[in-house]
């Protein structure tokens, strides 16, 4: 089949070079690559989730109501402290 499509400078020039190395046409050498590249299996993407973690979630810190209970401990000690108990 006959097509007319626009090749990169570059690309037309060591497709020229190959055909010139190897006897055959330039024709031959595009439909060839053309043939390897389209063969080629895509890479196949990884969903993208969250990241996959392993072991069980670890509480790091206090949580609010132990935050909250030492802060009224340390209130009371410096209200204590003020007043010269």
């Amino acid at each position: 089949m006959r097509t007319t499509m626009t090749v990169d400078d570059d690309l037309l020039l060591q497709a020229k070079q190959r055909a010139a190395e190897s006897g055959v046409s330039v024709s031959d050498v595009i439909n060839s690559a053309l043939r390897r590249g389209l063969a080629e299996v895509p890479a196949r993407r990884v969903a993208e989730t969250g990241t996959i973690t392993y072991g069980t979630a670890k509480t790091v810190g206090p949580d609010d109501e132990a935050l909250r209970t030492w802060q009224a401990r340390l209130d009371d000690d410096l209200s204590r402290n003020k007043i010269g108990l």
